[in-house]
Protein backbone atom coordinates (compact mmCIF):
# COMPACT_ATOMS: atom_id res chain seq x y z
CA UNK A 1 0.00 0.00 0.00
CA UNK A 2 2.87 2.40 0.77
CA UNK A 3 4.29 1.94 -2.73
CA UNK A 4 0.93 2.76 -4.29
CA UNK A 5 0.48 5.80 -2.05
CA UNK A 6 3.94 7.14 -2.93
CA UNK A 7 3.18 6.64 -6.62
CA UNK A 8 -0.07 8.57 -6.33
CA UNK A 9 1.60 11.40 -4.40
CA UNK A 10 4.29 11.74 -7.05
CA UNK A 11 1.81 11.90 -9.93
CA UNK A 12 -1.00 13.82 -8.19
CA UNK A 13 1.07 16.08 -5.95
CA UNK A 14 -1.25 19.08 -6.50
CA UNK A 15 -4.25 17.01 -5.32
CA UNK A 16 -2.48 15.85 -2.17
CA UNK A 17 -2.39 19.40 -0.89
CA UNK A 18 -6.14 19.05 -0.34
CA UNK A 19 -6.77 15.32 0.09
CA UNK A 20 -5.50 12.41 2.18
CA UNK A 21 -5.96 8.73 1.39
CA UNK A 22 -6.94 7.12 4.69
CA UNK A 23 -7.05 3.50 3.61
CA UNK A 24 -6.83 1.20 0.60
CA UNK A 25 -8.37 -2.28 0.84
CA UNK A 26 -8.79 -4.96 -1.81
CA UNK A 27 -11.77 -7.35 -1.88
CA UNK A 28 -10.61 -10.35 -3.89
CA UNK A 29 -14.10 -11.90 -4.14
CA UNK A 30 -15.43 -8.92 -6.11
CA UNK A 31 -12.10 -7.71 -7.57
CA UNK A 32 -12.79 -4.31 -6.03
CA UNK A 33 -10.32 -1.81 -4.62
CA UNK A 34 -11.90 0.49 -2.05
CA UNK A 35 -10.09 3.77 -1.54
CA UNK A 36 -11.12 5.98 1.39
CA UNK A 37 -10.33 9.67 0.93
CA UNK A 38 -10.77 12.68 3.19
CA UNK A 39 -10.52 16.21 1.83
CA UNK A 40 -10.43 19.75 3.18
CA UNK A 41 -13.82 21.26 3.92
CA UNK A 42 -13.24 24.13 1.45
CA UNK A 43 -12.08 21.87 -1.42
CA UNK A 44 -14.36 20.39 -4.11
CA UNK A 45 -13.56 16.71 -4.55
CA UNK A 46 -15.30 16.15 -7.92
CA UNK A 47 -15.50 13.45 -10.60
CA UNK A 48 -12.36 14.78 -12.29
CA UNK A 49 -10.40 14.12 -9.09
CA UNK A 50 -11.84 10.61 -8.85
CA UNK A 51 -11.05 9.83 -12.49
CA UNK A 52 -7.49 11.05 -12.09
CA UNK A 53 -6.85 8.86 -9.04
CA UNK A 54 -8.44 5.83 -10.76
CA UNK A 55 -6.27 6.39 -13.84
CA UNK A 56 -3.01 6.26 -11.89
CA UNK A 57 -4.16 3.32 -9.72
CA UNK A 58 -4.87 1.30 -12.88
CA UNK A 59 -1.48 2.25 -14.34
CA UNK A 60 0.32 1.15 -11.19
CA UNK A 61 -1.59 -2.09 -10.47
CA UNK A 62 -2.53 -3.23 -13.97
CA UNK A 63 -5.15 -5.71 -12.67
CA UNK A 64 -7.64 -6.80 -15.38
CA UNK A 65 -11.28 -5.68 -14.84
CA UNK A 66 -10.40 -4.04 -11.51
CA UNK A 67 -13.28 -2.04 -10.03
CA UNK A 68 -12.26 1.01 -8.02
CA UNK A 69 -14.65 2.40 -5.45
CA UNK A 70 -13.54 5.77 -4.07
CA UNK A 71 -15.33 6.71 -0.88
CA UNK A 72 -14.79 10.34 0.05
CA UNK A 73 -15.84 12.68 2.82
CA UNK A 74 -14.95 16.10 4.12
CA UNK A 75 -12.41 16.22 6.91
CA UNK A 76 -14.92 17.09 9.58
CA UNK A 77 -13.90 15.36 12.77
CA UNK A 78 -16.51 13.13 14.38
CA UNK A 79 -15.58 11.95 17.89
CA UNK A 80 -16.96 8.41 17.39
CA UNK A 81 -15.02 8.02 14.13
CA UNK A 82 -11.82 9.15 15.86
CA UNK A 83 -12.40 6.64 18.68
CA UNK A 84 -12.92 3.84 16.13
CA UNK A 85 -9.68 4.81 14.40
CA UNK A 86 -7.75 4.87 17.69
CA UNK A 87 -9.14 1.43 18.63
CA UNK A 88 -7.96 0.06 15.28
CA UNK A 89 -4.51 1.59 15.76
CA UNK A 90 -4.18 0.19 19.29
CA UNK A 91 -5.32 -3.25 18.18
CA UNK A 92 -2.74 -3.28 15.41
CA UNK A 93 0.19 -1.93 17.44
CA UNK A 94 -0.63 -2.42 21.14
CA UNK A 95 -3.14 -5.29 21.30
CA UNK A 96 -2.21 -6.36 24.82
CA UNK A 97 -2.81 -2.83 26.13
CA UNK A 98 -6.13 -2.57 24.32
CA UNK A 99 -7.42 -5.67 26.13
CA UNK A 100 -7.10 -3.81 29.45
CA UNK A 101 -9.19 -0.88 28.22
CA UNK A 102 -12.94 -0.47 28.40
CA UNK A 103 -15.57 1.58 26.65
CA UNK A 104 -15.17 5.15 27.84
CA UNK A 105 -11.39 4.97 28.32
CA UNK A 106 -10.93 7.04 25.13
CA UNK A 107 -12.38 10.56 25.20
CA UNK A 108 -12.35 12.92 22.20
CA UNK A 109 -13.13 16.63 22.48
CA UNK A 110 -13.57 18.30 19.10
CA UNK A 111 -12.90 22.05 18.98
CA UNK A 112 -12.52 24.37 15.99
CA UNK A 113 -8.73 24.61 16.02
CA UNK A 114 -7.69 21.55 18.03
CA UNK A 115 -8.95 18.03 18.71
CA UNK A 116 -8.06 16.82 22.21
CA UNK A 117 -7.73 13.07 22.79
CA UNK A 118 -7.42 11.62 26.28
CA UNK A 119 -6.69 7.93 26.94
CA UNK A 120 -7.01 6.26 30.35
CA UNK A 121 -4.36 3.56 30.68
CA UNK A 122 -3.61 1.08 33.47
CA UNK A 123 -0.60 2.54 35.31
CA UNK A 124 1.65 -0.45 34.58
CA UNK A 125 1.55 0.50 30.85
CA UNK A 126 1.73 4.27 31.18
CA UNK A 127 5.51 4.53 31.67
CA UNK A 128 6.05 2.08 28.81
CA UNK A 129 3.99 4.24 26.43
CA UNK A 130 5.56 7.48 27.62
CA UNK A 131 9.04 6.06 26.99
CA UNK A 132 7.96 5.23 23.45
CA UNK A 133 6.66 8.80 23.02
CA UNK A 134 3.26 7.30 22.32
CA UNK A 135 1.47 10.65 22.59
CA UNK A 136 3.48 12.06 19.68
CA UNK A 137 3.16 8.76 17.79
CA UNK A 138 -0.65 8.71 18.01
CA UNK A 139 -0.84 12.45 17.28
CA UNK A 140 1.13 11.94 14.04
CA UNK A 141 -1.07 9.01 13.03
CA UNK A 142 -4.31 10.95 13.57
CA UNK A 143 -3.02 13.99 11.72
CA UNK A 144 -2.18 11.75 8.76
CA UNK A 145 -5.86 10.83 8.62
CA UNK A 146 -7.34 14.29 9.20
CA UNK A 147 -6.48 17.89 8.34
CA UNK A 148 -7.08 19.04 11.92
CA UNK A 149 -4.44 19.38 14.63
CA UNK A 150 -4.52 16.87 17.50
CA UNK A 151 -3.35 16.84 21.09
CA UNK A 152 -2.97 13.47 22.85
CA UNK A 153 -2.82 12.99 26.63
CA UNK A 154 -2.36 9.82 28.69
CA UNK A 155 -3.81 9.46 32.16
CA UNK A 156 -3.89 6.61 34.68
CA UNK A 157 -7.15 4.70 35.02
CA UNK A 158 -8.53 2.90 38.06
CA UNK A 159 -6.65 -0.24 39.01
CA UNK A 160 -8.42 -3.59 39.10
CA UNK A 161 -8.89 -3.52 42.91
CA UNK A 162 -10.48 -0.06 42.67
CA UNK A 163 -12.87 -1.27 39.99
CA UNK A 164 -14.58 -3.81 42.25
CA UNK A 165 -16.95 -1.24 43.76
CA UNK A 166 -17.79 0.08 40.28
CA UNK A 167 -18.53 -3.43 39.01
CA UNK A 168 -20.65 -4.17 42.07
CA UNK A 169 -22.78 -1.11 41.30
CA UNK A 170 -23.12 -2.20 37.67
CA UNK A 171 -24.20 -5.69 38.78
CA UNK A 172 -26.84 -4.24 41.10
CA UNK A 173 -28.12 -2.04 38.30
CA UNK A 174 -28.29 -4.99 35.89
CA UNK A 175 -30.06 -7.22 38.41
CA UNK A 176 -32.65 -4.54 39.15
CA UNK A 177 -33.20 -4.16 35.42
CA UNK A 178 -33.72 -7.91 35.00
CA UNK A 179 -36.11 -8.09 37.95
CA UNK A 180 -38.17 -5.13 36.74
CA UNK A 181 -38.48 -6.69 33.29
CA UNK A 182 -39.79 -9.99 34.62
CA UNK A 183 -41.99 -8.42 37.29
CA UNK A 184 -44.56 -7.43 34.68
CA UNK A 185 -44.77 -10.93 33.18
CA UNK A 186 -47.30 -13.26 34.78
CA UNK A 187 -45.56 -16.60 35.50
CA UNK A 188 -46.69 -19.55 33.40
CA UNK A 189 -47.01 -22.90 35.17
CA UNK A 190 -48.23 -26.29 34.00
CA UNK A 191 -48.81 -29.76 35.48
CA UNK A 192 -46.35 -32.55 34.74
CA UNK A 193 -47.39 -36.11 33.98
CA UNK A 194 -46.07 -39.31 35.61
CA UNK A 195 -43.40 -37.69 37.80
CA UNK A 196 -40.96 -40.30 39.15
CA UNK A 197 -38.27 -39.13 41.62
CA UNK A 198 -34.83 -40.09 40.36
CA UNK A 199 -32.08 -38.16 42.19
CA UNK A 200 -32.41 -36.21 45.44
CA UNK A 201 -35.53 -35.03 47.24
CA UNK A 202 -39.10 -35.00 45.93
CA UNK A 203 -39.73 -32.98 42.76
CA UNK A 204 -43.02 -31.07 42.57
CA UNK A 205 -45.37 -31.93 39.70
CA UNK A 206 -46.08 -28.23 38.96
CA UNK A 207 -43.41 -26.81 36.67
CA UNK A 208 -42.58 -23.22 35.85
CA UNK A 209 -42.17 -22.34 32.15
CA UNK A 210 -38.56 -21.55 31.26
CA UNK A 211 -39.49 -18.11 29.96
CA UNK A 212 -41.08 -17.24 33.35
CA UNK A 213 -37.89 -17.80 35.36
CA UNK A 214 -36.47 -14.85 37.29
CA UNK A 215 -32.97 -14.66 38.79
CA UNK A 216 -34.52 -14.54 42.26
CA UNK A 217 -36.43 -17.85 41.87
CA UNK A 218 -35.26 -20.59 44.25
CA UNK A 219 -36.63 -24.02 45.04
CA UNK A 220 -38.69 -24.07 41.82
CA UNK A 221 -39.26 -26.85 39.29
CA UNK A 222 -38.61 -26.66 35.56
CA UNK A 223 -38.85 -29.46 33.03
CA UNK A 224 -38.07 -30.32 29.45
CA UNK A 225 -36.21 -32.45 26.96
CA UNK A 226 -32.60 -33.14 27.99
CA UNK A 227 -30.05 -31.84 25.46
CA UNK A 228 -26.32 -31.12 25.07
CA UNK A 229 -25.08 -33.02 28.16
CA UNK A 230 -21.44 -32.10 28.81
CA UNK A 231 -19.30 -33.46 31.66
CA UNK A 232 -16.77 -30.95 33.01
CA UNK A 233 -14.33 -30.75 35.88
CA UNK A 234 -12.96 -28.10 38.21
CA UNK A 235 -10.42 -27.85 41.02
CA UNK A 236 -12.09 -27.29 44.38
CA UNK A 237 -10.77 -24.23 46.24
CA UNK A 238 -11.96 -25.43 49.64
CA UNK A 239 -9.12 -26.15 52.05
CA UNK A 240 -10.64 -29.47 53.11
CA UNK A 241 -10.62 -30.68 49.49
CA UNK A 242 -6.87 -30.11 49.12
CA UNK A 243 -7.15 -29.18 45.46
CA UNK A 244 -9.26 -32.22 44.57
CA UNK A 245 -10.60 -32.31 41.01
CA UNK A 246 -14.39 -32.61 40.94
CA UNK A 247 -16.83 -33.25 38.11
CA UNK A 248 -20.12 -31.60 37.22
CA UNK A 249 -22.54 -31.60 34.30
CA UNK A 250 -24.02 -28.85 32.15
CA UNK A 251 -27.04 -29.42 29.96
CA UNK A 252 -29.99 -27.69 28.33
CA UNK A 253 -33.67 -28.30 29.08
CA UNK A 254 -36.03 -27.52 26.24
CA UNK A 255 -39.69 -27.16 27.29
CA UNK A 256 -42.67 -25.96 25.27
CA UNK A 257 -41.72 -22.34 25.94
CA UNK A 258 -37.97 -22.15 25.32
CA UNK A 259 -34.66 -23.37 26.71
CA UNK A 260 -32.81 -23.04 30.00
CA UNK A 261 -29.13 -23.76 30.67
CA UNK A 262 -28.64 -26.03 33.71
CA UNK A 263 -25.68 -27.12 35.85
CA UNK A 264 -25.62 -30.09 38.23
CA UNK A 265 -22.92 -30.82 40.83
CA UNK A 266 -23.55 -34.48 41.81
CA UNK A 267 -22.50 -36.22 44.98
CA UNK A 268 -20.11 -39.10 44.30
CA UNK A 269 -22.84 -41.74 44.59
CA UNK A 270 -25.15 -39.83 42.21
CA UNK A 271 -22.73 -39.24 39.32
CA UNK A 272 -23.17 -42.66 37.70
CA UNK A 273 -26.93 -42.46 38.07
CA UNK A 274 -27.03 -39.11 36.27
CA UNK A 275 -24.87 -40.52 33.47
CA UNK A 276 -27.58 -43.13 32.84
CA UNK A 277 -29.94 -40.38 31.64
CA UNK A 278 -30.23 -40.16 27.87
CA UNK A 279 -30.24 -37.25 25.41
CA UNK A 280 -33.82 -36.18 24.53
CA UNK A 281 -35.17 -37.83 27.69
CA UNK A 282 -37.79 -35.72 29.48
CA UNK A 283 -36.93 -34.77 33.05
CA UNK A 284 -38.00 -32.30 35.74
CA UNK A 285 -35.49 -30.58 38.01
CA UNK A 286 -35.78 -28.47 41.14
CA UNK A 287 -33.24 -25.85 42.08
CA UNK A 288 -32.38 -22.16 41.91
CA UNK A 289 -32.29 -19.73 39.00
CA UNK A 290 -29.44 -17.27 38.73
CA UNK A 291 -28.27 -14.64 36.27
CA UNK A 292 -24.67 -15.13 35.09
CA UNK A 293 -22.95 -12.99 32.42
CA UNK A 294 -26.32 -11.61 31.37
CA UNK A 295 -27.81 -15.08 30.77
CA UNK A 296 -30.25 -17.12 32.86
CA UNK A 297 -28.91 -20.36 34.37
CA UNK A 298 -30.44 -22.99 36.64
CA UNK A 299 -28.53 -24.78 39.43
CA UNK A 300 -30.04 -28.26 39.83
CA UNK A 301 -30.55 -29.94 43.22
CA UNK A 302 -33.05 -32.77 42.49
CA UNK A 303 -34.09 -34.66 39.35
CA UNK A 304 -37.17 -36.67 38.35
CA UNK A 305 -38.26 -38.37 35.15
CA UNK A 306 -41.61 -37.19 33.77
CA UNK A 307 -43.74 -36.43 30.74
CA UNK A 308 -44.69 -32.99 29.46
CA UNK A 309 -48.30 -32.08 28.64
CA UNK A 310 -49.12 -31.50 25.01
CA UNK A 311 -49.05 -27.92 23.78
CA UNK A 312 -50.77 -26.79 20.63
CA UNK A 313 -48.11 -25.88 18.09
CA UNK A 314 -48.25 -22.50 16.42
CA UNK A 315 -48.16 -23.00 12.67
CA UNK A 316 -46.31 -20.24 10.84
CA UNK A 317 -47.91 -19.26 7.55
CA UNK A 318 -44.62 -19.23 5.71
CA UNK A 319 -43.84 -16.31 3.43
CA UNK A 320 -41.35 -16.49 0.60
CA UNK A 321 -38.25 -14.35 0.40
CA UNK A 322 -38.14 -11.06 -1.49
CA UNK A 323 -36.66 -11.03 -4.98
CA UNK A 324 -34.70 -7.92 -4.03
CA UNK A 325 -33.74 -6.25 -0.77
CA UNK A 326 -36.45 -3.70 -0.04
CA UNK A 327 -35.24 -1.82 3.03
CA UNK A 328 -31.80 -2.98 4.21
CA UNK A 329 -29.26 -3.92 1.56
CA UNK A 330 -26.16 -5.89 2.60
CA UNK A 331 -22.79 -4.20 2.07
CA UNK A 332 -19.44 -5.73 1.15
CA UNK A 333 -17.32 -6.45 4.21
CA UNK A 334 -14.24 -4.26 4.18
CA UNK A 335 -12.03 -3.94 7.24
CA UNK A 336 -9.06 -1.74 7.98
CA UNK A 337 -7.37 -4.88 9.22
CA UNK A 338 -8.26 -7.24 6.36
CA UNK A 339 -5.83 -8.33 3.66
CA UNK A 340 -4.54 -5.66 1.30
CA UNK A 341 -3.01 -6.08 -2.14
CA UNK A 342 0.40 -6.70 -0.64
CA UNK A 343 -0.54 -9.39 1.88
CA UNK A 344 -0.13 -13.10 1.27
CA UNK A 345 -3.50 -14.74 0.59
CA UNK A 346 -3.91 -18.04 2.44
CA UNK A 347 -6.08 -20.64 0.72
CA UNK A 348 -8.96 -22.04 2.75
CA UNK A 349 -8.79 -25.83 3.19
CA UNK A 350 -11.57 -26.13 5.76
CA UNK A 351 -14.14 -28.54 4.31
CA UNK A 352 -16.99 -27.26 6.49
CA UNK A 353 -16.41 -23.65 5.45
CA UNK A 354 -16.05 -24.66 1.81
CA UNK A 355 -19.39 -26.49 1.83
CA UNK A 356 -21.47 -24.17 4.05
CA UNK A 357 -22.30 -20.50 3.85
CA UNK A 358 -22.83 -19.12 7.36
CA UNK A 359 -24.54 -16.01 8.71
CA UNK A 360 -23.10 -14.96 12.05
CA UNK A 361 -25.57 -12.64 13.77
CA UNK A 362 -26.19 -10.72 16.96
CA UNK A 363 -29.22 -8.77 18.19
CA UNK A 364 -29.54 -5.94 20.67
CA UNK A 365 -32.86 -5.89 22.51
CA UNK A 366 -34.88 -3.86 24.99
CA UNK A 367 -34.54 -6.62 27.61
CA UNK A 368 -34.00 -10.33 28.21
CA UNK A 369 -37.50 -11.75 27.72
CA UNK A 370 -38.17 -12.50 24.04
CA UNK A 371 -41.90 -12.70 24.69
CA UNK A 372 -42.22 -9.13 25.96
CA UNK A 373 -39.10 -7.30 24.73
CA UNK A 374 -38.16 -6.07 21.24
CA UNK A 375 -35.21 -6.19 18.87
CA UNK A 376 -33.62 -2.75 18.39
CA UNK A 377 -30.61 -3.73 16.29
CA UNK A 378 -29.57 -6.59 14.02
CA UNK A 379 -25.95 -7.03 13.03
CA UNK A 380 -24.75 -9.92 10.91
CA UNK A 381 -21.90 -10.95 8.66
CA UNK A 382 -21.95 -13.61 5.95
CA UNK A 383 -19.06 -16.08 5.79
CA UNK A 384 -18.45 -17.59 2.34
CA UNK A 385 -15.59 -20.04 1.79
CA UNK A 386 -14.15 -19.07 5.17
CA UNK A 387 -14.03 -15.33 4.46
CA UNK A 388 -16.22 -12.52 5.74
CA UNK A 389 -17.96 -11.26 2.60
CA UNK A 390 -21.02 -9.12 3.46
CA UNK A 391 -22.49 -7.31 6.43
CA UNK A 392 -26.12 -6.69 7.33
CA UNK A 393 -26.56 -3.94 9.90
CA UNK A 394 -29.49 -1.79 10.95
CA UNK A 395 -31.11 -0.12 13.92
CA UNK A 396 -34.81 -0.85 14.41
CA UNK A 397 -37.55 1.36 15.79
CA UNK A 398 -39.38 -0.49 18.62
CA UNK A 399 -43.01 0.02 19.58
CA UNK A 400 -42.07 1.03 23.13
CA UNK A 401 -39.31 3.33 24.33
CA UNK A 402 -35.85 1.90 25.04
CA UNK A 403 -35.22 1.67 28.82
CA UNK A 404 -32.41 3.84 30.19
CA UNK A 405 -30.59 0.72 31.41
CA UNK A 406 -30.43 -0.64 27.85
CA UNK A 407 -29.19 2.70 26.49
CA UNK A 408 -26.44 2.69 29.13
CA UNK A 409 -25.47 -0.87 28.15
CA UNK A 410 -25.65 -0.58 24.33
CA UNK A 411 -25.36 3.14 23.61
CA UNK A 412 -28.57 2.96 21.53
CA UNK A 413 -30.91 5.88 22.31
CA UNK A 414 -34.53 6.56 21.41
CA UNK A 415 -33.40 9.43 19.18
CA UNK A 416 -31.10 7.07 17.23
CA UNK A 417 -34.00 4.74 16.30
CA UNK A 418 -36.76 7.34 15.89
CA UNK A 419 -36.42 7.49 12.10
CA UNK A 420 -35.48 3.84 11.53
CA UNK A 421 -37.43 1.02 9.92
CA UNK A 422 -39.61 -1.26 12.05
CA UNK A 423 -38.96 -4.94 12.65
CA UNK A 424 -41.72 -5.72 10.14
CA UNK A 425 -39.73 -3.93 7.43
CA UNK A 426 -36.31 -5.22 8.40
CA UNK A 427 -37.11 -8.86 9.03
CA UNK A 428 -38.09 -9.69 5.45
CA UNK A 429 -34.70 -8.49 4.23
CA UNK A 430 -32.84 -10.33 6.97
CA UNK A 431 -34.78 -13.48 6.06
CA UNK A 432 -33.50 -13.14 2.49
CA UNK A 433 -29.95 -12.57 3.79
CA UNK A 434 -30.03 -15.81 5.81
CA UNK A 435 -31.54 -18.18 3.26
CA UNK A 436 -29.50 -21.34 2.56
CA UNK A 437 -27.05 -20.41 5.30
CA UNK A 438 -26.17 -21.85 8.68
CA UNK A 439 -27.06 -19.47 11.53
CA UNK A 440 -24.24 -18.85 14.01
CA UNK A 441 -24.28 -16.74 17.19
CA UNK A 442 -22.53 -16.56 20.53
CA UNK A 443 -24.92 -18.26 22.97
CA UNK A 444 -27.36 -18.66 20.10
CA UNK A 445 -30.32 -19.65 22.29
CA UNK A 446 -30.80 -16.02 23.37
CA UNK A 447 -30.51 -14.35 19.95
CA UNK A 448 -32.39 -17.05 18.06
CA UNK A 449 -35.38 -16.93 20.40
CA UNK A 450 -35.88 -13.24 19.62
CA UNK A 451 -35.38 -13.87 15.92
CA UNK A 452 -37.72 -16.87 15.81
CA UNK A 453 -40.58 -15.17 17.67
CA UNK A 454 -40.27 -11.97 15.63
CA UNK A 455 -40.21 -14.06 12.46
CA UNK A 456 -43.23 -16.12 13.49
CA UNK A 457 -45.22 -12.93 14.08
CA UNK A 458 -44.42 -11.78 10.53
CA UNK A 459 -44.77 -15.16 8.80
CA UNK A 460 -41.05 -15.90 8.35
CA UNK A 461 -39.79 -19.25 9.59
CA UNK A 462 -36.08 -19.09 10.36
CA UNK A 463 -35.62 -22.84 10.07
CA UNK A 464 -31.87 -22.70 9.36
CA UNK A 465 -29.41 -25.17 10.82
CA UNK A 466 -27.57 -23.61 13.76
CA UNK A 467 -24.19 -23.56 15.50
CA UNK A 468 -23.46 -22.02 18.89
CA UNK A 469 -20.01 -20.35 18.74
CA UNK A 470 -19.82 -20.42 22.54
CA UNK A 471 -20.16 -24.22 22.55
CA UNK A 472 -17.36 -24.40 19.97
CA UNK A 473 -15.18 -22.18 22.15
CA UNK A 474 -15.75 -24.40 25.20
CA UNK A 475 -14.88 -27.50 23.15
CA UNK A 476 -11.75 -26.08 21.52
CA UNK A 477 -10.33 -23.68 24.11
CA UNK A 478 -9.77 -25.49 27.38
CA UNK A 479 -8.75 -23.70 30.53
CA UNK A 480 -9.95 -20.15 29.90
CA UNK A 481 -10.93 -18.22 33.04
CA UNK A 482 -14.41 -17.75 31.53
CA UNK A 483 -16.11 -17.99 28.16
CA UNK A 484 -17.39 -14.47 27.72
CA UNK A 485 -17.14 -13.31 24.10
CA UNK A 486 -14.47 -10.75 24.98
CA UNK A 487 -12.33 -13.37 26.75
CA UNK A 488 -12.58 -15.79 23.82
CA UNK A 489 -11.85 -13.28 21.05
CA UNK A 490 -8.94 -11.80 23.02
CA UNK A 491 -7.47 -15.30 23.41
CA UNK A 492 -7.82 -15.83 19.64
CA UNK A 493 -6.28 -12.45 18.79
CA UNK A 494 -9.54 -11.00 17.46
CA UNK A 495 -10.48 -7.37 18.10
CA UNK A 496 -13.81 -6.60 19.80
CA UNK A 497 -14.54 -2.91 19.30
CA UNK A 498 -17.76 -1.22 20.41
CA UNK A 499 -18.93 -4.22 22.43
CA UNK A 500 -22.71 -4.40 22.87
CA UNK A 501 -23.32 -3.07 19.36
CA UNK A 502 -24.69 -5.85 17.19
CA UNK A 503 -22.58 -5.67 14.02
CA UNK A 504 -19.29 -5.36 15.93
CA UNK A 505 -20.17 -8.35 18.12
CA UNK A 506 -21.19 -10.30 14.99
CA UNK A 507 -17.92 -9.52 13.17
CA UNK A 508 -15.82 -10.49 16.20
CA UNK A 509 -17.84 -13.70 16.61
CA UNK A 510 -17.45 -14.49 12.90
CA UNK A 511 -13.67 -14.07 13.03
CA UNK A 512 -13.51 -16.29 16.11
CA UNK A 513 -15.89 -18.84 14.53
CA UNK A 514 -13.69 -19.17 11.43
CA UNK A 515 -10.75 -19.99 13.69
CA UNK A 516 -12.70 -22.46 15.84
CA UNK A 517 -14.76 -24.45 13.35
CA UNK A 518 -13.04 -27.41 11.70
CA UNK A 519 -13.68 -29.73 8.77
CA UNK A 520 -15.26 -32.36 11.02
CA UNK A 521 -17.92 -30.07 12.50
CA UNK A 522 -21.35 -31.69 12.16
CA UNK A 523 -24.60 -29.73 11.92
Amino acid sequence: MDKLLNYLKQNCSDLFEFIKIVNIAYDKTTNTLVVKVVYKHDFEFNDACRDRICEYINKFLNIPNLKIDIKSKKSLVDSNAVIDLINWYLNKNYASILTTMQKGDIAVNVATELVRVKLQIVSVFKDFLLNRKFELELKAFLERNYFQNFEVELSTKLEIEDLEDVLDEHTKLFESMVQSEFAEVKPITYELINVQDYIGQNVENIALASKSLKPSDSGVTVAGSLNFIVKKSYISKRKASQGEEKEYFSFVLNDNYGKINCVYFPAKDMKEKFEELQEKQTIAVTGDAEEFNGRMNFKVKSIATCELPQKEEVVIEQKGENKEYLFVKPEPYISLAQATLFDVVVENNNKFLQENDCVVFDVETTGLDANSCEIIEIGAVKVKDGKLSETFSCLIKPEKEIPDEITNLTGITNDMVSGCYTIKDVLQDFYKFTRNSVLVAYNIAFDYKFLYLAGAAQGYNFDNKQIDAMVLAKQKLKGLKNYKLKTVVTHLGVSLENAHRAVHDAIATAEAFVKLVDSDTVL
